[in-house]
């Protein structure tokens, strides 16, 4: 979904689906580390909690990496 830096860190944000029976997955991952996994019913919500995450941590100072 997205990568953003701040002071040499970087953080990335994944969706994986699991199936109709376990829905969708946001996986955030520090520097490589998983950091953390949360599950949600729809694809929508995972996109709206990744994109809510996002737009945090651009607020505190993390950079878009543009590869």
């Amino acid at each position: 979904m997205w990568t953003l830096t701040k002071d040499g860190r970087r953080r990335e944000c994944e969706l994986r689906c699991h199936g109709e029976s376990y829905g969708w997955e946001t996986q955030t991952l520090e520097n490589g580390e998983l950091s953390t996994g949360r599950r949600f019913e729809t694809y929508a919500l995972a996109i709206q909690c990744a994109d809510s995450e996002r737009e945090a941590l651009e607020r505190d100072g993390w950079t878009p990496v543009t590869d």
